[in-house]
């Protein structure tokens, strides 16, 4: 079996990495022979500047070094199945269609949908996906340098877009690909998009802290919020959250994990905390909350928080509802 996930790099936030390693830990438990891949650039700067290019101009949605580089390796490890976690772009699923491998391709953000992968505007609302915005203006506004944003404007188009999109779409209608979504609402919205709803499977993420022992923990009036200084995460909420409630409840704590440099006064930051930790705060916490204003595929941070015995307070976005 041949897995592929861009999570596994060093300093990926959130729970994706949390859910490959599982992933892989378990699938080597049953008795798969997995190998890992990955493609890592040759020159990181120089494909950083020109990344327009690369994931928005070209309408085949496939980065020719990244495809031959899987296309080697395929041939070389010859692999029964591929699991992807997901790449940037559509690589591996044309390299394991060229090679007639199945592929299950997990589908855990909204890259098939939208080019920033968010489906979150400027202006912080959700959009629908690529058919219905303008896509080009989000691109050059979440633009992490002004060159990239200074290329995007120039040779960005939103009929581009679209077509690349488009292409994408198709290359996940294959016949020799599976994808894996992660809740009923998820694959609602792909098939809206033209994917074929006989392709879609729907696997929620999972998590358990059953060989850990937090019965012993006292609850304290803790409010605990473990999205990091993202914007679609709501963190703005969380800190304007705080400011209201410790008015009325002096002796409340506003407990955030992740890094930060925008602070709050009102917050007690603890940095990035491993799995057990967040287990440990969670289950000490009277709540947690997720302020999140983005379609939220999943969320683990709802299913940690529940497995400890901790309520979760969350806007009816994405998947939250499903969950709680």
């Amino acid at each position: 079996m041949l897995y592929v996930t861009a999570t596994l790099q060093e300093g990926w936030p959130g729970g994706e990495p949390v859910i490959a390693r599982n992933t892989i830990y378990h699938l080597r438990k049953l008795g798969y022979n997995v190998v890992e891949a990955f493609y890592k650039p040759r020159y990181p700067k120089l494909e950083g500047y020109v990344a327009p290019l690369r994931l928005y101009l070209d309408p085949s949605d496939v980065f020719w070094p990244s495809y031959l580089y899987y296309k080697r390796i395929i041939q070389e490890k010859k692999p029964n199945i591929i699991i992807a976690q997901y790449d940037f772009d559509d690589s591996i699923v044309k390299a394991a269609v060229d090679e007639n491998v199945k592929i299950l391709v997990y589908v855990h953000i909204w890259w098939p949908l939208c080019p920033k992968l968010t489906r979150l505007t400027p202006e912080g609302e959700i959009c629908s996906g690529f058919a219905y915005g303008d896509c080009k203006r989000c691109l050059i506004e979440s633009a992490s340098s002004s060159l990239k944003a200074g290329i995007a404007r120039i040779l960005l188009t939103n009929k581009l877009i679209r077509k690349k999109m488009e292409n994408r779409i198709k290359l996940l209608n294959s016949d020799n690909v599976t994808i894996l979504a992660l809740s009923h609402h998820m694959k609602a919205l792909l098939a809206s998009y033209g994917i074929r709803e006989d392709k879609i499977e729907v696997l929620p993420n999972g998590q358990t802290f059953s060989y850990m022992d937090l019965s012993g923990i006292p609850k304290e009036k803790i409010v605990g919020y473990y999205g990091g200084q993202a914007e679609h995460k709501g963190y703005k909420i969380f800190y304007r959250l705080a400011e209201i409630v410790k008015a009325k409840v002096p002796d409340a704590r506003f407990v955030a994990t992740g890094a930060f440099s925008i602070r709050s006064p009102n917050i007690d930051y603890v940095g990035l905390l491993d799995r057990i930790e967040v287990a440990k705060l969670m289950a000490r916490s009277m709540v947690t909350v997720m302020p999140s204003i983005w379609d939220e595929p999943f969320g683990m941070v709802a299913i940690e928080s529940l497995a400890v015995g901790t309520p979760v307070v969350a806007f009816d976005v994405g998947v939250l509802r499903e969950i709680i």
